[in-house]
């Protein structure tokens, strides 16, 4: 893959972070039933003049705020090998998730100490509100015979894999886990179905209407969503295995990563309005002021709620109950993810910059990058001396411009383990016992050379 290919594709994977945040968050500054930018006011007040005031000076940062953080990840283009645009963009990503934040909870302080000073009460009880009507009154979820059969077409590369071909480990594993994804949606609609009602009116009916909107909307985004990914699971496997250009595997990357961000804002989006609408018929009945139980309006604590996973007060879909046990883990989990990715930078730079060596020393080649590889003399049945190295399609492992390191399917040869610097032949491939290797010392072809004349000096076959 060339660099202008990897970048391409480094940017369309984590630049769409940037304008979902910024709308989702642009979206709170609109009433979601009586609550805006996270905090719960009466209907009367939702377009206070005041409150629209202070919306609109919101939606004015935030724009800032996005455009300010918007030209950085494009320095990658500018920067060399892979460990440097990388490691921008990871350390973009952690910047931007925190930085785009920070309008709205500015805005979100500002408009709980306005309903303070106002004293905005909500007319209702400062406590969890389930309509036990509404719940009884609501259906069971529809049936979810559409979400298995896409599970069961997102199986046909682990099943060719599996049956009619040739059994590789790696692929087993790489397409089982691509088939195990629109199961995943399967399992949020379960989660999605046995959330609590939605609590909007005194009304039993709205509440049930509201409830079921939500279920209806989201429900649809996770059958597109299922069907989307098993579609995709079918172009990887043809590109994988030859039979779709490369061009053909990063055009369908893109499509699917756009086409699943619009299905899903699309869900939450359409519910909103829905939900609106009926809020408004609602206006002046009785409903419960959570605020105290919402960190900014982000994130959701509350010991006396039994349920693990909430409807989301800002953005999209479902959070957790940080007073739960699950909610910990979830958040301690998230958080440790976020702290890991600058790790990971160093690990890259590691990766890049450690050089690649090889010798044979006593009765082995020993090969040394950040970890070290020693290969018995006695076990190398013929070695053959290369002086271009054949097409390789990475399987598993590192493929940089100057390392391939890993299992790699090799034009001529199969599946091999290659450790070399592919910038610098000549290269060696070793025929051994377990399997087939590609080495050279690596950007010293001299030491190459010497190790190939050392290993026929030692007994071991020319081919």
């Amino acid at each position: 893959m060339s660099n202008i290919v990897f970048h391409v594709v480094l940017l369309v994977c984590l630049y769409p972070i940037l304008p979902i945040l910024y709308f989702l968050l642009r979206n709170e500054a609109k009433p979601k039933k009586n609550i805006r930018l996270g905090v719960t006011l009466p209907y009367a007040q939702l377009h206070d003049n005041e409150v629209d005031a202070l919306c609109a000076r919101y939606r004015v940062s935030l724009r800032r705020t996005a455009l300010l953080l918007a030209p950085w990840p494009l320095a990658c283009f500018f920067l060399p090998g892979v460990a440097f645009p990388i490691s921008v963009q990871l350390l973009w990503l952690i910047v931007c998730v925190v930085v785009i934040h920070i309008p709205y909870i500015k805005a979100h302080k500002r408009l709980r100490a306005l309903k303070k000073a106002r004293a905005l009460a909500v007319n209702g009880p400062q406590a969890l509100l389930v309509d036990m009507r509404a719940a009884a009154a609501l259906e069971r979820p529809v049936h979810r015979i559409w979400m298995i059969l896409a599970f069961l077409v997102g199986c046909v590369p682990f099943l060719y894999r599996l049956i009619g071909a040739p059994r590789d480990g790696w692929m087993l594993g790489i397409y089982g886990v691509l088939a195990l994804v629109p199961l995943l949606f399967l399992l949020f609609y379960g989660v999605m179905s046995r959330q609590r009602t939605e609590v909007i009116s005194e009304d039993s009916r709205l509440n049930v209407a509201a409830t079921q909107l939500r279920r209806h909307y989201w429900a649809r985004s996770f059958l597109g969503a299922a069907w989307l990914t098993a579609l995709f699971n079918l172009v990887f496997w043809l590109a994988f295995e030859e039979w779709l250009p490369e061009i053909a595997l990063l055009f369908a990357a893109i499509v699917y990563a756009l086409l699943l961000m619009l299905i899903l804002l699309r869900a939450e989006w359409s519910c909103r309005r829905a939900q609106e609408r009926l809020s408004a018929q609602a206006a002046g009945d009785t409903v419960a002021d959570e605020d105290e139980h919402w960190i900014f309006g982000l994130f959701y604590y509350n010991p006396n709620n039994v349920r693990t996973m909430i409807v989301n007060r800002v953005g999209i879909g479902t959070t957790v109950n940080m007073a739960r046990p699950i909610g910990k883990a979830v958040a301690s989990l998230s958080l440790l993810v976020l702290l890991a990715l600058p790790c990971l930078c160093g690990w890259l730079f590691a990766l890049e910059y450690t050089p690649l060596t090889a010798a044979v020393e006593n009765d082995a080649l020993v090969i040394r990058h950040l970890n070290e590889e020693s290969i018995p003399l006695d076990e190398i049945r013929s070695v053959t001396l290369l002086s271009e190295l054949p097409s390789a399609r990475r399987i598993a492992g590192t493929g940089m411009q100057n390392l391939l390191e890993g299992r790699f399917d090799v034009t001529g040869f199969g599946m091999c383990r290659l450790y070399l610097n592919p910038e610098a032949p000549p290269f060696l491939l070793l025929e051994t016992e377990a399997e087939t290797r590609i080495v050279n010392a690596g950007a010293d072809a001299q030491r190459t050379l010497l190790i190939y004349d050392t290993l026929r000096a030692r007994g071991v076959p020319a081919l």
